[in-house]
């Protein structure tokens, strides 16, 4: 071995030791163990708050305070205090609105009343608006994801209630009116998603209910009553005088007559009414004996009936039920129900049926198939005659007619 080998031994026994010892204290987890070891030290310490001597203490009058207890408090409130300015700062770089912005699930939002701007949960701007101590309580404006308003009017208690108007995601508007709970309650304007007008009224619960007007798709009125769920409530047309329904219904109609009785279709709001002359009575005109309704389903007493059980839960069993030929409005009205396009076809099958036409809306019955069964179930409620045609015993239905 020459000298220069034995040199550059020499180096290498003293720096390998350095470089060894270099290399360990830079490993994550000799790092990760000497931090924890450090820390663990140090709330030993801080916890650690028995005085040894009288060195320990401050004398404060006739007081002596542990000068550790003291050192733990102060860093506790500091702690805090630091925290809270951290909690009670908007966010900032936030340029959609000009007020005050916090995240939707900041602590100091609940110490807020103010106009604010809350951000939702994935960052997107969620809501502008009042607020009362972190409470949606005022005016202000709902967003979506997509930045399109849901909703802009009045607020309580992070739900809209007062006057407001919801939009459809595709930014139409929905309905313009009243509000409770999140919920369409009082009066208001009820809107397609084109745009065109569908209901102006009353609402309870969410549901057109109460007075109101119906529009048709071209915001025509076609009906002006009282609404239920939804639905319009037919039992009011019962015992109407036709001049009088005329002004309800202002729809298209076809007329089905025969001697001293018609049957008029409103295809409008899916249903029909039969009327009778009442010359030589004491009431003159027309008047209605019983509306057909196109619907496999209807609300009895604010409760859903859409089929035969459901009808005999509520009504107890029926006044009389059996195959039975129909009755030549109820073979119109099974005639226009098919029309209707309401499943009616599957279930009631073709009505033969021959007509004249007198004029485009007005059509004279010469000959129907008065073999046609049906199998009827009929109950009484409340002074309304209710009779569901099905075609088989427990059968569905997709017709329904009222009677007094």
């Amino acid at each position: 071995m020459n000298i220069f080998q034995t040199f550059l031994a020499s180096i290498r026994s003293k720096v390998s030791p350095l470089l060894t010892k270099l290399k360990m204290w830079l490993t994550p987890s000799y790092i990760k163990n000497r931090l924890l070891v450090r820390l663990r030290k140090f709330f030993v310490s801080l916890t650690d708050v028995k005085p040894k001597d009288s060195k320990d203490y401050y004398g404060v009058g006739g007081w002596l305070i542990s000068k550790k207890l003291a050192f733990t408090l102060t860093m506790i409130v500091i702690i805090c205090c630091v925290c809270y300015i951290l909690a009670t700062k908007p966010v900032l770089g936030r340029r959609e609105s000009p007020y005050r912005t916090y995240k939707y699930n900041s602590f100091a939002l609940k110490f807020v009343s103010d106009k604010v701007c809350i951000l939702g949960k994935s960052g997107y701007k969620a809501y502008v608006g009042d607020v009362d101590k972190g409470v949606v309580t005022g005016s202000g404006t709902l967003y979506n994801k997509e930045g399109n308003v849901v909703y802009e009017g009045e607020f309580d208690a992070n739900a809209y209630n007062g006057a407001g108007k919801q939009y459809y995601d595709n930014t139409a508007l929905m309905y313009s009116g009243e509000f409770k709970d999140n919920l369409f309650h009082g009066t208001g304007e009820l809107y397609r998603q084109d745009g065109m007008k569908k209901y102006e009224g009353e609402f309870s619960g969410g549901f057109m209910e109460g007075s109101g007007m119906l529009f048709d798709s071209g915001e025509n009125l076609i009906y002006t009553g009282t609404f239920l769920k939804d639905e319009i409530k037919y039992q009011e047309l019962l015992g109407k005088d036709t001049t009088a329904l005329a002004q309800m219904y202002t729809g298209s109609r076809k007329i089905y007559q025969s001697e001293g009785e018609s049957c008029v279709i409103m295809p409008d709001i899916g249903a029909a009414y039969r009327s009778e002359s009442g010359e030589g009575s004491l009431e003159e005109g027309w008047r209605v004996s019983g509306v057909y309704v196109f619907l496999d389903h209807l609300y009895i007493r604010g409760q859903l009936v859409e089929d035969i059980a459901s009808a005999k839960a509520l009504l107890g069993e029926p006044e009389y039920e059996g195959n039975t030929k129909a009755a030549m409005w109820d073979a119109v009205a099974i005639h226009e129900a098919i029309a209707a396009g309401n499943g009616a076809d599957v279930l009631y099958g073709k009505v033969e049926m021959e007509t004249t036409n007198v004029f485009d809306e007005v059509v004279t019955v010469e000959e129907f198939d008065d073999k046609y069964l049906t199998y009827l179930y009929i109950f009484q409620e409340e002074g309304v005659v209710y009779t569901f045609f099905c075609k088989e015993k427990d059968g569905a239905f997709a017709m329904y007619l009222l009677e007094e």
